[in-house]
Protein backbone atom coordinates (compact mmCIF):
# COMPACT_ATOMS: atom_id res chain seq x y z
CA UNK A 1 0.00 0.00 0.00
CA UNK A 2 1.34 3.30 -0.90
CA UNK A 3 0.18 6.86 0.30
CA UNK A 4 1.02 10.09 -1.17
CA UNK A 5 0.57 13.88 -0.09
CA UNK A 6 1.69 16.78 0.33
CA UNK A 7 2.89 18.58 3.96
CA UNK A 8 1.12 20.87 5.06
CA UNK A 9 0.81 23.18 8.17
CA UNK A 10 -2.48 21.08 9.68
CA UNK A 11 -0.03 17.90 9.38
CA UNK A 12 2.20 19.55 11.71
CA UNK A 13 -0.19 20.59 14.18
CA UNK A 14 -1.84 17.43 14.19
CA UNK A 15 1.33 15.86 14.97
CA UNK A 16 1.98 18.81 17.55
CA UNK A 17 -1.50 17.88 19.23
CA UNK A 18 -1.18 14.32 18.78
CA UNK A 19 2.07 13.89 21.26
CA UNK A 20 0.20 15.12 23.77
CA UNK A 21 -3.00 13.00 25.28
CA UNK A 22 -6.37 14.13 25.36
CA UNK A 23 -5.99 14.28 29.52
CA UNK A 24 -2.86 16.55 29.12
CA UNK A 25 -4.57 18.76 26.31
CA UNK A 26 -7.76 19.25 28.65
CA UNK A 27 -5.17 20.22 31.88
CA UNK A 28 -3.83 22.53 29.92
CA UNK A 29 -6.86 24.22 28.83
CA UNK A 30 -8.47 23.92 32.05
CA UNK A 31 -5.29 25.70 33.97
CA UNK A 32 -5.24 28.33 31.02
CA UNK A 33 -8.40 29.37 31.85
CA UNK A 34 -8.44 29.33 35.58
CA UNK A 35 -5.43 31.08 35.39
CA UNK A 36 -6.75 33.91 33.32
CA UNK A 37 -10.15 33.87 34.97
CA UNK A 38 -8.40 34.21 38.70
CA UNK A 39 -6.51 37.41 37.39
CA UNK A 40 -9.73 38.76 35.93
CA UNK A 41 -11.66 38.02 38.87
CA UNK A 42 -9.34 39.17 41.50
CA UNK A 43 -8.66 42.37 39.12
CA UNK A 44 -12.49 42.95 39.24
CA UNK A 45 -12.84 42.63 43.26
CA UNK A 46 -9.70 44.72 43.50
CA UNK A 47 -12.01 47.31 41.75
CA UNK A 48 -14.59 46.81 44.56
CA UNK A 49 -14.58 49.62 47.22
CA UNK A 50 -11.81 48.75 50.24
CA UNK A 51 -11.51 50.53 53.65
CA UNK A 52 -12.10 54.24 53.37
CA UNK A 53 -13.42 53.45 49.55
CA UNK A 54 -10.57 53.39 47.66
CA UNK A 55 -10.70 51.97 44.02
CA UNK A 56 -6.79 50.62 43.49
CA UNK A 57 -6.97 51.19 40.14
CA UNK A 58 -3.47 50.11 39.58
CA UNK A 59 -3.54 46.57 41.16
CA UNK A 60 -6.74 45.67 39.26
CA UNK A 61 -5.54 46.75 35.97
CA UNK A 62 -2.51 44.20 36.81
CA UNK A 63 -4.41 41.97 37.75
CA UNK A 64 -6.93 42.29 34.71
CA UNK A 65 -3.74 42.58 32.14
CA UNK A 66 -2.26 39.69 33.38
CA UNK A 67 -5.91 37.96 33.03
CA UNK A 68 -5.84 38.84 29.20
CA UNK A 69 -2.30 38.24 28.58
CA UNK A 70 -2.47 34.84 29.30
CA UNK A 71 -5.61 34.67 27.34
CA UNK A 72 -3.80 36.26 24.08
CA UNK A 73 -0.65 33.93 24.45
CA UNK A 74 -2.42 30.96 24.31
CA UNK A 75 -4.86 31.76 21.68
CA UNK A 76 -2.09 33.96 19.37
CA UNK A 77 0.92 33.25 20.09
CA UNK A 78 0.83 29.53 20.93
CA UNK A 79 -0.11 28.98 17.09
CA UNK A 80 2.46 31.54 15.79
CA UNK A 81 4.65 29.25 17.71
CA UNK A 82 3.88 26.54 15.84
CA UNK A 83 3.71 27.73 12.70
CA UNK A 84 7.18 29.12 13.10
CA UNK A 85 8.32 25.93 14.29
CA UNK A 86 6.63 24.54 11.02
CA UNK A 87 8.46 27.31 8.86
CA UNK A 88 11.72 25.26 10.52
CA UNK A 89 11.63 21.92 9.35
CA UNK A 90 11.58 23.02 5.29
CA UNK A 91 8.61 20.56 4.90
CA UNK A 92 6.47 22.47 3.29
CA UNK A 93 4.79 21.86 0.34
CA UNK A 94 7.48 18.46 0.62
CA UNK A 95 5.28 15.41 -1.06
CA UNK A 96 5.70 12.26 1.49
CA UNK A 97 5.22 9.29 -0.09
CA UNK A 98 4.71 6.22 2.49
CA UNK A 99 4.71 2.65 1.77
CA UNK A 100 3.47 -0.09 4.32
CA UNK A 101 4.81 -3.56 3.00
CA UNK A 102 4.16 -6.91 4.82
CA UNK A 103 7.62 -6.36 6.99
CA UNK A 104 8.26 -2.61 7.14
CA UNK A 105 6.83 1.32 6.93
CA UNK A 106 9.13 3.06 4.54
CA UNK A 107 8.45 6.81 4.07
CA UNK A 108 10.36 8.94 1.90
CA UNK A 109 10.47 12.68 0.99
CA UNK A 110 13.27 14.74 -1.49
CA UNK A 111 15.68 11.79 -1.80
CA UNK A 112 15.54 11.18 1.78
CA UNK A 113 14.27 7.82 3.19
CA UNK A 114 13.69 6.33 6.20
CA UNK A 115 12.56 2.17 6.51
CA UNK A 116 11.13 0.83 9.95
CA UNK A 117 10.09 -2.36 10.79
CA UNK A 118 6.74 -2.88 12.40
CA UNK A 119 8.70 -4.10 15.28
CA UNK A 120 9.86 -0.90 15.53
CA UNK A 121 6.57 0.49 15.25
CA UNK A 122 5.58 1.15 19.41
CA UNK A 123 1.92 2.03 18.54
CA UNK A 124 -0.50 3.88 16.33
CA UNK A 125 -2.96 6.39 17.08
CA UNK A 126 -5.46 8.93 15.37
CA UNK A 127 -7.42 12.22 14.95
CA UNK A 128 -9.98 12.77 13.21
CA UNK A 129 -8.00 13.92 10.43
CA UNK A 130 -4.85 12.00 10.45
CA UNK A 131 -3.35 8.58 11.75
CA UNK A 132 -0.10 8.12 13.32
CA UNK A 133 2.62 5.46 13.25
CA UNK A 134 4.63 6.02 16.10
CA UNK A 135 8.48 5.22 16.50
CA UNK A 136 9.06 6.72 19.82
CA UNK A 137 7.26 9.25 21.98
CA UNK A 138 8.45 11.88 19.99
CA UNK A 139 8.45 10.62 16.43
CA UNK A 140 5.88 8.99 14.23
CA UNK A 141 4.71 8.75 10.75
CA UNK A 142 2.12 11.03 9.70
CA UNK A 143 -0.74 9.89 7.33
CA UNK A 144 -3.58 12.30 6.94
CA UNK A 145 -7.34 10.71 6.02
CA UNK A 146 -7.41 13.40 2.91
CA UNK A 147 -4.61 11.63 1.23
CA UNK A 148 -6.70 8.23 0.51
CA UNK A 149 -9.21 8.26 -3.03
CA UNK A 150 -11.89 7.42 -0.46
CA UNK A 151 -13.38 5.78 2.31
CA UNK A 152 -13.00 2.35 1.77
CA UNK A 153 -9.07 3.09 1.56
CA UNK A 154 -9.17 4.51 4.03
CA UNK A 155 -10.78 1.86 5.95
CA UNK A 156 -8.50 -0.62 4.60
CA UNK A 157 -5.52 1.17 5.75
CA UNK A 158 -6.89 1.39 8.90
CA UNK A 159 -7.43 -2.88 9.35
CA UNK A 160 -3.45 -3.11 8.12
CA UNK A 161 -2.22 -0.59 10.54
CA UNK A 162 -3.89 -2.70 12.93
CA UNK A 163 -3.15 -6.19 12.29
CA UNK A 164 1.10 -4.75 12.33
CA UNK A 165 0.37 -2.62 15.22
CA UNK A 166 -1.35 -4.27 18.01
Amino acid sequence: MEISYTFRLSDYAALAQAMRSQKRRRIEKFAVGFLALVNIGLGLHILQPGGEGAFHWKSASFNIGIGLAILFFYVAVTPWILSYNYGRTGLDGQTIRVKLGDDAVTASQRGAESRFEWSAIVRHSKLPAHAFLWINKMQGVIIPFDAFPDRAAKDAFLAFIQSKVP
